[in-house]
């Protein structure tokens, strides 16, 4: 993680991941190239991740938008067509691996040994800023505090660590918490026999701690599904071998629920169980009953405040995802690109939810995902691979019935994949979860499917028949190597830019974003110059500079247009082609400028039929062409668009107070002043009874 990127967290993650990728590719090319040594074994998983890898590939090409396609949604990144081809490296890239030791099995423990220091590391971060000193404050902005994140974000409500959100910290720790298990149970050697499994109990218990702090009920539930199949197997495994219960198995449920009961699980309906007064009335037989007072006449649609639980809207955006997968049936919009494509669909029930304005780029269900933004061939073929994957880990297991270690792993790795599946369906992938997905059925793939150690080929290894190979492997290497840290600064430079945007030094956040694109590009950072560009215009204007006005208004119209070409059907670039063009009507009084942005936000409804932002902004460049209309017929049909627009976005919205009091002003302009105050009393009665403006809109209707 890194503090001065536009995203602190799966940016950097992203290409770190990147470098390794293509590290591990040249690495694996040379050996393929150069000494002739195929890196990659013929396997079962092989077929599967082609056609996975093809199907993205085609979903890709017809996307929406190829750009996002390849790269990833800037602000995620992770999921991209480019991504998915790291995560199979580096699949190949461990087996191949394993294949160079001399005890495979050895190397692989050491390797998860070390995996688990990591993860002990994230937890040991996260503690301070649950008891409101967070280390990555101290680390970005020198206060150790939990100011620098807002409240959305308190580590010290839910931990996140350095993953960035509670729900992916959480699907992290649950894939450890099995892996720590393991190590827990595997047989161990005299020396070092307490210090091993020492750590590992306790590793579970500060691990299942961390989890409830996190207080993500996927990762939660997916620790506690897999638990409880592990302890259900153990248990009849037991009894059939007539074998004693593990005293550590023992202790550790034990701790289990008694970390459940200190620390509670943010599940109120399992958290009610674990309160005192929820017994009371069951033993105080003479206590009476409290009867909760009867609420009716609530229409849920109108209530204004608090916040929408988050299953509630994860279902909208399901259904959401789930239509959209049906219209986009065989490839679907394009890898990625759910972000633009779910205001084709979405359902007006987001509307009446907390986060309605709020841009869903993920659709909070990774099938679902799939299936949105790539069909049903790139859904099926990521089904036939995690189930090849079930497959390969269960004949692994089978094959181990000598190893007993190993046998235990492969059983246990079964479990740390079934909590990514989990957390997934709730959730989606990150670039950690995401390596751990593919890293998972690497040593049950080489364990099936191992051959000999490569150096008992019989090859010769000379550099003379390769030479111009390794030459040209290593200048491509470079390149990506230099085109990774180009990405890495421009994203620098778009992130200060973003800075100087919001203070409203629009001249060096333009400078910056210039910067930003001649190191890579990006149409999001088209789309922020062309809007800087536009306010420019509008202080030009002020300042009297005409020259540099007309220079800024076509450099904001070129750079919409370029970032509009590569995403035409980006909701987001339409918008800032309304906001421009509204800039330029007050600069210009223009009246073409209104009729432009008119026939943007016609697109911007096409595009996004549910979205009351759209109808609340076409009513008021409605009414704005009637202010500029002389011919009378004109002006009532400009009147009449305006009331119907304004109508559909209250419609839409039914809880948005803005669209009555837009709705009042514009009945009151068009001489309807008893429409305007029903529409205003309305408001008062059903909202806010207080609400200064609509009180001042009422004063002037008298």
């Amino acid at each position: 993680m890194f503090g001065k990127t536009s995203e602190l967290f799966e940016f950097n993650k992203m290409l770190f991941i990147y470098l390794c990728s293509s590290s591990i590719a040249f690495i694996l090319l040379i050996y393929w190239f150069v000494y002739k040594i195929k890196p990659i074994q013929r396997s079962i998983l092989n077929i599967p991740i082609i056609l996975f890898i093809f199907f993205q590939l085609i979903s890709t090409l017809f996307s929406i938008d190829v750009h996002t396609s390849l790269f990833g949604y800037y602000g995620r990144f992770n999921g991209g067509f480019y991504s998915i081809l790291a995560y199979v490296v580096i699949y190949y890239g461990f087996i191949f691996l394993y294949s160079l030791q001399k005890d495979s099995k050895s190397f692989l423990f050491r390797f998860l040994q070390i995996s688990l220091i990591s993860s002990l590391l994230t937890i040991l971060w996260s503690i301070p800023g649950k008891f409101g000193h967070d280390l990555s404050c101290l680390l970005f902005v020198g206060e150790f505090n939990n100011s620098c994140w807002t409240a959305q974000f308190n580590p010290s409500v839910r931990m996140f660590s350095t993953l960035g959100q509670p729900n992916w910290f959480g699907a992290y720790l649950a894939v450890h918490f099995f892996i720590a298990l393991f190590f827990l149970l595997k047989k161990q050697e005299p020396r070092g026999f307490l210090l091993v499994k020492g750590f590992s109990f306790l590793y579970l218990i500060l691990n299942f701690s961390a989890l409830l702090f996190t207080r993500s009920r996927s990762a939660i539930g997916s620790v506690g599904i897999g638990f409880f199949i592990f302890i259900l197997y153990y248990g009849i495994s037991s009894i059939r071998l007539k074998h004693k219960l593990n005293s550590l198995i023992i202790a550790l449920l034990i701790s289990m629920v008694l970390s459940v009961i200190f620390f509670r699980t943010g599940i109120e309906k399992v958290d009610t169980y674990l309160l005192p007064q929820t017994y009371t009335s069951f033993f105080n037989k003479t206590q009476q009953k409290k009867i909760a007072p009867t609420v009716t006449n609530i229409n849920k649609d109108l209530v204004v405040g608090g916040v929408t639980d988050s299953l509630d809207i994860r279902k909208i955006v399901w259904k959401g995802a789930f239509d959209l997968g049906k219209e986009y049936f065989l490839f679907g919009t394009g890898v990625e690109t759910f972000a633009y494509s779910y205001y084709f669909v979405r359902p007006k029930e987001h509307n009446l939810t907390s986060e309605w304005d709020f841009l869903y780029n993920k659709a909070h269900n990774e099938y679902l995902n799939y299936f949105a933004t790539t069909g049903l061939f790139g859904t099926l073929s990521y089904f036939i691979f995690i189930g090849i994957v079930f497959f390969v880990i269960y004949k692994a297991w089978n094959k181990a019935k000598d190893d007993t270690d190993l046998q235990l792993l492969f059983g246990l790795l079964f479990l740390s994949y079934l909590s990514i599946l989990i957390t997934n369906f709730f959730g989606f992938s990150t670039t950690t979860i995401n390596l751990l997905f593919y890293f998972i059925p690497s040593y049950p793939i080489y364990y099936l499917y191992k051959s000999k150690h490569p150096y008992e080929n019989d090859n010769k290894y000379t550099l003379n028949s390769g030479l111009v190979i390794l030459t040209l492997l290593s200048l491509t290497y470079f390149f990506v190597l230099v085109f990774l840290s180009n990405y890495w600064v421009s994203d620098i430079k778009y992130a200060m830019g973003d800075i100087y945007m919001k203070m409203n030094d629009y001249n060096i956040a333009s400078t910056l974003y210039e910067q930003a694109l001649e190191y890579h590009y990006e149409h999001v950072y088209e789309d922020k110059l062309s809007n800087c560009y536009a306010n420019l215009a509008f202080i030009a204007s002020y300042q009297k500079e005409k020259d540099k006005t007309v220079q800024y208004i076509q450099k904001a119209q070129d750079y919409n247009n370029r970032s509009l070409q590569a995403s035409p059907s980006n909701i987001i670039y339409l918008k800032t082609t309304v906001k421009n063009d509204y800039l330029f009507y007050q600069i210009t009084l223009k009246k073409e400028y209104i009729e432009k942005g008119l026939i943007a936000l016609k697109k911007a409804n096409v595009v996004g039929p549910t979205d009351s932002k759209i109808s609340y902004y076409l009513a008021t460049y409605y009414s704005m062409l009637f202010d500029e209309e002389v011919n009378l017929s004109q002006k009532q049909l400009y009147s009449k668009n305006a009331i119907n627009a304004i109508n559909e976005s209250i419609e839409q919205k039914p809880n948005y107070i803005d669209s009555y009091i837009l709705k009042a002003q514009l009945l009151r302009k068009f001489g309807r002043k008893q429409e305007a105050k029903d529409v205003v009393e309305f408001a008062l009665k059903q909202f806010d009874p207080r609400n200064k403006i609509l009180l001042k809109e009422l004063d002037t209707l008298k």
